[in-house]
């Protein structure tokens, strides 16, 4: 066998070797379906009880994968009270809900597009004054939460 025929034959068993590992074609990327809330929309626009935020919450973080929570002032003997706010839990990072949520939840936009894309969740303003061992969950009701009281005081003035 010449060189030639050697160079040849080199040439057809790499076109075979190629051929038989062509690559596979790669799915395009799955959409996501954002997570539609138009059931909850304008939920909380009167207000919102420790109980209420239990059923509405629970709901949300279901549908999210997520833990949100209602950080209130303080417990009496009556239940949570005092102002308010929404926070999720991100690992050891305690962020704002997104202001889209919040527009869902007390209806401030009328128009406001009754779903979320399931990533924004976790999209809200970083808190990074607190971590998630300053939030204190209610064992009797779930998604209400404290503060430590040295927490609030870390907390910016524009939050309650």
């Amino acid at each position: 066998m010449g060189r030639g025929d050697q160079e040849s034959s080199d040439a057809r068993r790499l076109a075979l070797l190629f051929r038989r590992r062509r690559p596979h074609a790669i799915p395009a990327p799955m959409k996501r379906r954002p997570v539609d809330l138009s059931d909850l929309h304008m939920r909380f626009r009167e207000g919102y009880t420790d109980d209420e935020i239990t059923v509405v919450l629970s709901d949300v973080s279901e549908r999210f994968k997520a833990q949100v929570l209602c950080i209130w002032e303080y417990l009496s003997p009556f239940g949570f009270g005092g102002d308010s706010f929404f926070v999720v839990l991100d690992g050891d990072k305690v962020k704002l809900t997104p202001p889209q949520l919040d527009a869902i939840l007390f209806g401030s936009h009328e128009e406001a597009e009754p779903s979320l894309d399931r990533d924004a969740i976790r999209s809200g303003e970083l808190l990074d004054v607190i971590t998630a061992e300053d939030v204190l969950e209610s064992d009797d009701h779930p998604h209400n939460a404290l503060l430590s009281d040295e927490a609030w005081g870390r907390l910016p003035r524009y939050l309650p």
